[in-house]
């Protein structure tokens, strides 16, 4: 058992609902689903009763749930105040599920060079997620292919170009790129991000086009040939089985992705400054790609 098993307890008992608790922790459904099942797997009895309206605690869930809520409280005054005098400087930042280890992997040459005084805790969610997140001022920074509005110290940091990932067997992967045309007779699997609306032709969406918020279930849409899938070139890492990746030459080819440092970070001179450096290897990793 640790005070991160327990924190998913609390935080699913007050909820009702994994999926809202996921959701007010700016975390996956599966990874607290993970915790809750390694928590009673210890324990080796249940801790909740599940219904077809979410999940309750049983009756030993209700009585232990008072006594882990404190724990966790405590725990987090506890660390808190152990990092009062803390000399190393803590960065918040997050970054969209799709292109976290494209930026991540640009930073760590960075963050390794810095470990002596700097600290980054990374946060990846929905595009829209960063947005909330740092609206909220939960983040000192966020990466997001949207702008971050008016007033806010946003830059560009990178540009991708746009490819498609289309399963090997469908008519379209023996093509070398796609155009707009080839378009008009498949079904487009629209990855909303987090938000209402699509932004990638999102006045073009037809019958039979899919709109999905979780990117595996994206790509589980290609291998089974339901559709093909707009991703930015940077967010492909590696091959995957069954799919190929074919540039798109057309409306709407690339994306953009912003940096934006918060106003609360920028107040306090040591972490404007780490925050500053820290877009400035982002910049610097999209001149030279």
């Amino acid at each position: 058992m640790d005070i991160q098993q327990l924190r998913y307890f609390v935080a699913v008992a007050q909820y009702g609902k994994v999926q809202d608790a996921a959701d007010a922790m700016f975390i996956s459904r599966q990874a607290v689903s993970k915790a809750l099942a390694q928590l009673e797997n210890e324990l080796g009895q249940p801790l909740f009763q599940r219904t077809h309206n979410g999940i309750m605690l049983n009756e030993r869930g209700q009585r232990f749930v008072d006594r882990a809520e404190v724990l966790v409280r405590e725990f987090d005054v506890l660390n808190a105040d152990m990092r009062k005098d803390e000399q190393v400087c803590r960065v918040r930042i997050c970054f969209p599920f799709t292109t976290y280890h494209y930026f991540w992997n640009v930073l760590e040459p960075f963050l390794v060079k810095n470990e002596d005084r700097l600290r980054v805790d990374v946060i990846n969610c929905l595009d829209a997620q960063c947005h909330m997140m740092f609206e909220n001022s939960l983040v000192d920074m966020a990466v997001s292919f949207l702008r971050f509005g008016p007033g806010t110290d946003d830059q560009l940091v990178a540009t991708s170009p746009i490819l498609f990932a289309v399963n090997e067997k469908n008519p379209l992967a023996g093509k070398v790129s796609l155009a707009l045309g080839d378009l008009a007779h498949v079904p487009l699997i629209y990855y909303m991000n987090g938000y209402e609306d699509s932004f990638w032709l999102d006045k073009n969406c037809r019958k039979g086009d899919y709109e999905v918020n979780d990117i595996l279930l994206a790509f589980d849409l290609v291998r089974q040939n339901k559709g093909i899938f707009a991703v930015p070139e940077l967010a492909v890492l590696q091959p995957m089985q069954g799919i190929v990746f074919l540039p798109y030459h057309g409306p709407s080819d690339y994306d953009n992705f912003y940096c934006a440092v918060a106003k609360q970070a920028a107040r306090d001179k040591r972490r404007r400054q780490a925050c500053f450096n820290l877009r400035e290897a982002l910049l610097q990793a999209g001149r030279e790609k």
